[in-house]
């Protein structure tokens, strides 16, 4: 398998927006992950609530807390192909694909929309949200 530099997931990535090398001032992982920025590091609620889903998301304790994300019922929904629990209850990794440069098709957006409805009890609400 042919390993994809940061560059050409770059490259990759702004084309598939419709961009030229020479249009980006600034470029970011991909085109989800500006709205994804959502709830920023600073945000009360980021140990509580998912601002989005990438390709590979990791769950904190509070994500996990009980009632909030049923473990065995997100294997069930087939939305992850892999989920990983690293510390019971305390760290789970969930990972939409097996394979990363996955996430450079635009096919993923399939994927994560099924990710989203499979943890939508913690993805953050944003109909109130209001951007300055």
């Amino acid at each position: 398998m042919k390993r994809v530099t940061c560059e050409e997931r770059r490259s990759a990535t702004d084309l598939g927006r419709g961009m030229s090398p020479n249009d980006r001032t600034r470029a970011p992982a991909s085109a989800r992950s500006e709205s994804s920025r959502s709830a920023g590091a600073s945000s009360p609620q980021i140990a509580t609530v998912l601002s989005g889903i990438e390709w590979g998301t990791f769950l904190g304790p509070e994500h996990l807390a009980a009632g909030r994300v049923d473990l065995p019922a997100l294997r069930a929904s087939g939305a992850f192909d892999r989920i990983v629990e690293v510390l019971p209850g305390r760290l789970a990794y969930l990972q939409v694909t097996a394979n990363p440069a996955d996430d450079l098709e635009a096919g993923i957006e399939t994927n994560l929309i099924a990710a989203r409805l499979a943890v939508s009890t913690i993805i953050m609400k944003t109909d109130d949200v209001t951007l300055e």
